[in-house]
């Protein structure tokens, strides 16, 4: 169901567990239930009695505080995903970054996409927070901007790219001005969108 936030309280139940903060800790509730109305959550744990103007039925689903993904590169996720991580080299602690990070490297028209992809899944996936260490171009601000989630961009200067060509040895490539360049642009963007 659609709702507008801040339009009444908004119950979701039929829950597996719902993560409760008890004053101690946090604590699964089994079967509990949360309201909510607007921004603020007016109840979470066992049996709810207030009234509801809207209830969300979560299909016997995990509710839980919104997670916060404190590193990732969030335009080059959709294509790294498994994919790093499955062709592992033992001979680089088991990564498989010094060997395919330059395979994945995506022309500009298509970033904006893959982008808006990975914020997606990102939300679908519980994350509420990200911290991004990567282009943020203006584009990308003005898409994470829309996205829901709350951000805190990193635009990454970087001095150097790293390939491997035996397996064994890695192999950085230095550009100082490069790397200058964007730690201007993050100055800048950060002046502007502080």
């Amino acid at each position: 169901e659609e709702f507008e936030m801040g339009q009444g309280t908004t119950l979701i139940r039929n829950t597996s567990y719902v993560v409760v903060f008890d004053g101690t800790q946090h604590v699964l509730v089994k079967n509990g239930m949360v309201a909510f109305r607007g921004h603020e959550i007016v109840y979470a744990g066992k049996n709810y009695d207030g009234i509801a103007d809207t209830v969300i039925d979560a299909n016997d689903g995990l509710v839980i505080p919104g997670l916060v993904n404190i590193h990732c590169h969030i335009y080059g996720s959709p294509v790294e995903k498994g994919f790093l991580e499955d062709l592992a080299n033992p001979r680089f602690y088991m990564s498989g970054l010094y060997d395919y990070l330059q395979i994945r490297a995506l022309p500009p028209e298509e970033q904006p996409r893959l982008f808006r992809f990975a914020l997606a899944e990102m939300v679908k996936k519980g994350s509420t927070t990200v911290f991004d260490m990567g282009l943020a171009s203006p584009e990308m601000l003005d898409i994470v901007s829309q996205s829901g989630l709350r951000a805190y961009m990193g635009p990454a200067s970087v001095g150097a790219t790293w390939s491997t060509k035996n397996g064994h040895e890695v192999i950085y490539t230095w550009d100082e001005k490069r790397a200058y360049d964007r730690l201007e642009y993050a100055v800048r963007t950060f002046e502007k969108y502080d």
